[in-house]
């Protein structure tokens, strides 16, 4: 997904991996807190995506207008950005 095309028309953009209904709508009414981190690198653009080599982790990912940068790891509940043992394990 190329979230910079999406960026100036949304405030939120929520991803269904495979989860059931009740998990998505639990964390939409505020009964869940979301504390998962992405499992991939979102690209900054299309060029990103159709460059000649595919290597893990090289990517230069996209940065929203919040300086969130979307890479591998990354992850944020309603209140902060996550930094907990996962994030300083797979670093």
């Amino acid at each position: 997904m190329i979230v910079k095309g999406l960026e100036p028309f949304a405030q939120g953009i929520i991803v269904d991996f495979g989860v059931q209904i009740q998990a998505i709508l639990s964390v939409l009414s505020g009964e869940y807190t979301p504390s998962e981190l992405l499992p991939f690198q979102m690209p900054a653009d299309m060029e990103k995506v159709e460059q000649e080599e595919d290597v893990p982790l090289d990517m230069l990912c996209y940065k929203d207008k919040l300086d969130h940068v979307y890479d591998f790891d990354y992850g944020m509940d309603f209140e902060k950005r996550i930094e907990d043992e996962r994030v300083k394990y797979l670093k």
